[in-house]
Order: structure tokens, then sequence, then C-alpha cells
């Protein structure tokens, strides 16, 4: 059956063969790639995220400028984050000496839960999807869909079944088969693009080119049209600074997964050891929160929040004096809702004072247990950071999950957790492309915009790479959350919440290109803010006592990217300074 994506497959293909490339091979290496990921130049910083329009000409959060000019001070007591994710490697350079420790357990017996949380020897965090002895560890589960549309078959087929059950299981199969098709056809597209890259890299080779990387073939200069060409289409197939290398070895452990990802047959409770039904369990799963197989998303997450800055390696988190907490509970697939609510439960009672999640899925089976345990975040004054998502849709209209509305029987919203802010993720530069093309909006459910795109953080290994997301503008907030508690940690979360919303960077009458689609709307209409987190202003307006302001920078629309940004009248009152 012709598809619409194998019409866009075909067409690159006869691009690149008018090139006078060979064909394209649909044969995929599986295992990694030997070459080590380049690390950024020794001494250099290299994330445009950090910084300042004006004196920059970027659409950073302008927390450089802020350890520069406003006298920060070391906090009493570091802030505690929790990353909820795909685990992280501790031993990365960058990260080591920022990573939460558990004294109890690091000073206690191995084997005994010392300080009677409920978890044996967590002295950096919890795993929950692993094995109980650590042995085996769950790399990749079923997507949401897949278990849901199990779950209803058991009871059509041999259970109970309610009335409406035929129709929903109807309806989820039509799903399943929709999303598995849609996964099938972006892994054949990648497919695509790592091997047109590798072929265009060698003809270039043949054309030259010396540096056979993505950088030096940016830097690569030649007057020969069809070199130029060459260069000009490899560009187009490669995401930004990745190596390729990076790009193979991804698309090969997505390959490996798909199998398992939409498998009716499996269960991860197999390789957990847990009572799927039991959602309240404890101590299931295992300490070990560094997984080889998974640790990318998670490690470069951490490293935006908290890398460790100043030491030359060419990562600088946004807050310096932060400890990171880790809990492992997203696999490659859609993370359990049993496991997403028992973290945040983890984080919330070992003391964590922000909760960072960077995962997402279009279905939640068991929210009302998760629900429940963002209330006992809320209750505890415990700030949850959370990217919106990136499928270039409108979260107003389509949920995603997990999400700060509690529905009532009727579907209506009943509740919205007040600690919560909903990130999307914004571009380098004041242009059309302002909002990440991918980045999920919502005039009412997305707070504010950050920095998501070439975000280059630390990845296992000890090296640092770039990567793109919601996944990477939730940790920017909340290092910058985690910056302003430091210096006035008498706010409360919500206090700390508003401040940073009342503080974003606007964008007055500036249009850009509504993610998803071609529209052009205005960018302060996709958010609640309408604007990107700022780092300088929310610490400038909370410094003046007395004075209670949201000076918000405000760039008018057809101000130059590099123009220096003026101050906006206040739009609501945030928290006095702290003396």
């Amino acid at each position: 059956m012709n598809r619409p994506w194998s019409m866009v497959l075909s067409a690159l293909i006869l691009s690149f063969a008018s090139l006078g490339g060979p064909a394209v091979s649909a044969e995929v290496d599986p295992s990694p790639g030997s070459e080590a990921p380049q690390d950024a130049p020794q001494g250099e910083d290299v994330s445009w995220a950090l910084k300042d329009p004006e004196a920059d000409g970027i659409e950073g959060t302008r927390t450089d400028r802020a350890y520069a000019e406003l006298m920060l001070t070391p906090p009493e007591q570091p802030i505690l984050v929790a990353v909820i994710d795909s685990g992280v490697d501790i031993a990365h350079p960058d990260l080591a000496e920022v990573i939460w420790t558990n004294p109890r357990e690091r000073d206690g017996s191995a084997g005994v839960d010392d300080d009677g949380n409920g978890f044996v020897d967590d002295v950096h965090g919890w795993n929950f999807i692993g094995s109980r002895d650590g042995a085996t560890q769950l790399v990749a589960a079923r997507m949401e869909v897949t278990r849901e549309l199990a779950r209803l078959r058991r009871l059509v087929v041999g259970g109970e079944p309610q009335p409406d059950h035929q129709q929903r299981l109807q309806d989820m199969t039509a799903a399943f088969e929709r999303i598995r098709d849609e996964h099938s056809q972006q892994l054949s597209m990648s497919l695509v693009r790592v091997t047109m890259a590798e072929q265009l890299l060698e003809k270039l080779v043949e054309h030259g080119l010396a540096d056979a990387t993505p950088a030096g073939v940016m830097a690569f200069e030649t007057e020969v049209p069809s070199a130029r060409m060459l260069k000009q289409l490899f560009l187009q197939v490669v995401e930004e600074g990745t190596p390729l290398q990076d790009m193979r070895s991804t698309l090969a452990h997505e390959i490996s997964s798909l199998d398992t990802q939409f498998s009716l047959g499996f269960d991860e409770s197999t390789i957990v050891g847990d009572d799927p039904a039991l959602l309240d369990e404890r101590g299931y799963g295992n300490p070990q929160v560094m997984v080889r197989e998974n640790a990318f998303h998670g490690t470069h997450v951490s490293g935006i929040i908290g890398g460790v800055r100043g030491n030359g390696r060419g990562v600088a988190g946004h807050c310096a004096w932060v400890r990171l907490m880790v809990l492992r509970v997203v696999p490659n697939g859609d993370e359990r809702d049993k496991d997403v609510a028992n973290a945040v439960r983890y984080a919330v009672d070992n003391g964590a004072q922000i909760i960072n999640m960077s995962f997402g899925k279009p279905y939640s089976p068991d929210k009302a247990y998760v629900d429940a345990a963002f209330r006992h975040a809320a209750e505890k004054g415990v700030l949850i950071v959370h990217g919106s998502g990136n499928s270039g849709k409108d979260n107003d209209e389509d949920s995603s999950y997990p999400n700060r509305r509690v529905l009532g029987e009727d579907g209506a919203v009943v509740e919205e957790f007040p600690n919560w802010i909903e990130v999307g993720a914004s571009t380098d530069a004041k242009d059309r492309h302002l909002a990440a093309s991918f980045s999920n909006y919502g005039q009412t459910t997305v707070d504010l915009f950050a920095p998501g795109v070439d975000i280059v953080s630390t990845v296992p290994g000890g090296t640092v790479n770039p990567a793109s997301g919601t996944s990477m503008a939730a940790p920017v907030v909340t290092g910058v959350a985690a910056l302003v508690w430091s210096q006035y940690p008498t706010l409360t979360a919500v206090e700390l919440k508003l401040a940073l919303l009342a503080n974003a960077r606007r964008y007055p009458g500036h249009l850009v290109t509504r993610p998803g689609s071609k529209e052009r709307v205005p960018f302060e209409s996709l958010s609640v803010s309408g604007g990107i987190i700022d780092a300088y202003a929310t610490l400038l307006a909370l410094s003046v006592p007395n004075e209670p302001r949201s000076e918000s920078p405000t760039v008018p629309a057809d101000t130059p990217a590099s123009a220096p940004v003026e101050p906006a009248k206040p739009m609501r009152p945030v928290p006095p300074a702290i003396p």
C-alpha cells in the first residue's frame, strides 16, 4: 500500500542518486559505533541556552549574566532536585560531585534498609524498572496503548466485560495500529537519513573533505558545484552537531525496541518482579540508577540542570548549587503510571524540592493514582517541572500525560495543581521559528517556553553532545528555578512559579510559525505567560526590597535580535525580596 511517507523517501533517494551517489541500502548495523562522542572544546561554553539577547544576540535565559552581575551567594544547603528519567551516568565528571547521596545508606550496611524508607541501599536514588536483585534491567517496554489494548482484550475474552468494553476495544485497536504505523514510518525515515548522511560523507571525502564530521562539513569550503550541493544536502539530513555514530546507535536501539513496544504478549513485570495490580507496592526495583543502554536521556537532562560550572569541560548547568536525586522510571517505550507515581512519592518523602519530568504519553490508565502522588507533592511544597511534549500540538485541545489537571467523572477539570510548570521549547533566534517546530503549546496548559533546540549537555561516558526537545527545555526551567530558590529560599513553590512566569521575557506582536503547522500566530498566544524564562530578570525583580514587581524584558516585534531589551510594565506582583 502506498503511503505519503514512502513518496518522501523516494524523493530523497532520487535526489541523492542524481548527485552520483550509490543506492541507499536498507541494512543497519545494530552494534553501537566504536568511536566515542566528541567532547566540547576545552574551556568553551557551548550552551547558547545560558546567553543574553542583548549581549550575545541569542534568545537564552540570561543565566550567565545573572552569575556575572548579581552577586549570587551559595545557599546554606544546595537545592535538591529529583530527576525522574531514564537513569543517569553518576560518574560523569560534570555530574559526579552534584549527585545526591543518602548519608544513612552510604554509611550503613549493604543489604539493609538503614534509613527505614522501604528502599534498600538507595544511596543515590532508586531504579523502579529493574529486577530486585539488580541482575536484569528493563530497557525496552511497551507503549501505553499496547498495554491498554492487551488489558481490554483480556477483559473482553476471558474476564467480566462491561457494556462499553467492546467499543473501547475497537477504538484502542485502531489507535494501536495507527501509533504502530507512525513509529514504523518514523524509523524508516530515520534509517534513510542516516544511510544517506554516511554516503554523502563518503562523496564529500572524495571531493577533498579532510574532517569527516558534521562540524568538518560545516567548515568545508569548495568551489565545485556538485560538492557544494553535497554539503548542502548533508547539512539538511544530519541533525546539527550530532556525530553520525550516535545517530546510527540511537536508530539501531530504537529499531531493536520496536517489537517490544508493540508486543501484546510482553509484560514488564516479568523483568521487574512487581505486582502490576498493586499500585502502592513498595521496595520493588533496585538501587542501580545507571543503566548503560538507557542513560543518555537522563544524563543529558541532568547536565542542563546542574552540570558543574567553571571546570572548563564545555558544559555549565543553570544552577551551581544543586544536588540531583536519580529516579529511573523511563524505558525505551512508555513509562508505567505506577512507577511515575511511586517515584514522585519517593522524591517528596526523601526531601526533593523540585521534580523534573521530561517524558510523556497519550494514555494514563491509572491517572487517579498518579494524581494522588502529585497532590502529595503539592501539599509538601514541591515544585514540579514537566516538558509539554514534542508532537507540535495544542495541549489545550489534546491532552498528554502526566499533566496538572484532575478530571471529574464528567470529564470536566475539577482541580489543577498550582505548583506545576509546563514547558514548551524555544530556539535561539527571534524570528518566525522562535517556537520550536516540534514543541507542544497551549494558552492555558503550557506556562512558558525555554531553550530546547541543539542544547549541548552531558552524555554517558564523560562527554557532551547536543539534543533537542521539550525534554531539554524542562530542565532549563528546573535549573533556573533551583538557582532562584537558592537565593530566595523562603519562597513557596507556588510563589517561585509565579515569579518565573511574571518575569518571563515577552515578545509583544511578534509572529511565529505555530508548531505543527504553517500558520503565523503571536508568540504570546502559545503559553500562559507568553514568554521565555529569564533567570536574570527574575532574580533582579526579587532583589528589589519592598517593591514587588515584574520587570520581564520585552522585545518589540520589529526589534533586531541584538538590540537591547527593555523592562515591561508589571503584569502581576511577585513575592517581596528576602532580606
